[in-house]
C-alpha cells in the first residue's frame, strides 16, 4: 500500500477536499463517489465502515474523472476501485514522516 505525503512536499498549496463515503461496496471492491464533490485533490473517509472506518485515502480529481459512471439508484456516480486509492499519511497516524 502507498502512503501519500504530497502535503509534505507542496505545503499549504495543496489543500485537500473532504469527501465522506458512508462504506465501500464490497461485493466489488469499489466507492461510488458523487461528480459534484470531486474536486483537484481529494480526501476520501469512510465514516460508517466496519472496516476501513476513519481510514483516510487520497484520489486526484483526473484519476476518479477517468473511470466510468454508474447510477446508485438516485445519480450516476463514478465507480472508483479500492485498490486505486492511495492510503494518506497523516502526521496522527504515521510518526514517522518522511518525504517523497
Amino acid at each position: 500500500m502507498v502512503l501519500v505525503y504530497r502535503w509534505e512536499v507542496q505545503g499549504r498549496d495543496m489543500e485537500l477536499n473532504t469527501i465522506e463515503i458512508w462504506d465501500a461496496r464490497w461485493h466489488d471492491r469499489t466507492v461510488l463517489i458523487n461528480p459534484i464533490k470531486v474536486a483537484a485533490h481529494n480526501k476520501i473517509i469512510f465514516t460508517k465502515s466496519k472496516r476501513l472506518g476513519g481510514s483516510e485515502y487520497y484520489a486526484s480529481g483526473n484519476a476518479i474523472k477517468s473511470y466510468p459512471k454508474e447510477s446508485n439508484g438516485r445519480i450516476d456516480c463514478y465507480v472508483v476501485p479500492l485498490d486505486d486509492l492511495e492510503k494518506l499519511a497523516t502526521p496522527e497516524n504515521n510518526k514517522q514522516r518522511r518525504l517523497v
